[in-house]
């Protein structure tokens, strides 16, 4: 994934040494790249208090079925939290035949449902 790629270290021995420096060991390593802001805000998703619309993709290789059911398991369930999905705070899209660039491949379908929600 260039998106999350950073190929600035000046040997593959620096970049090792960066990536275990700031490797979460509680994260299991099942993807080929690793950044700490995604773990990071997925491990706080459960004080979010605003209320949320995550609209997915079902074609995405990065959003799974089961990350996207983890997503609305979590959000805003904790302490200081929304109340989550229980508590009608967080709702779902999920567009069939789209990958993860929705907003790129359903323009009109996100905006259309987006603008639905925030009514």
């Amino acid at each position: 994934m260039s998106t999350f790629r950073r190929d600035a270290w000046p040997s593959r021995d620096a970049a090792v040494a960066s990536y275990r420096k700031n490797l979460n060991p509680i994260v299991p390593n099942i993807a080929p790249f690793y950044r700490a802001e995604g773990p990071q805000a997925y491990f706080r998703l459960q004080e979010l208090r605003p209320s949320v619309f995550y609209v997915f993709g079902k074609e995405s290789d990065v959003g799974p079925p089961h990350t996207c059911d983890a997503k609305m398991k979590h959000t805003g369930v904790g302490i200081g939290g929304s109340g989550g999905e229980p508590a009608g705070r967080v709702h779902r899209v999920t567009y069939q035949g789209v990958g993860h660039l929705i907003a790129m491949e359903a323009v009109s379908q996100a905006a259309g449902d987006a603008a639905d929600w925030i009514r």
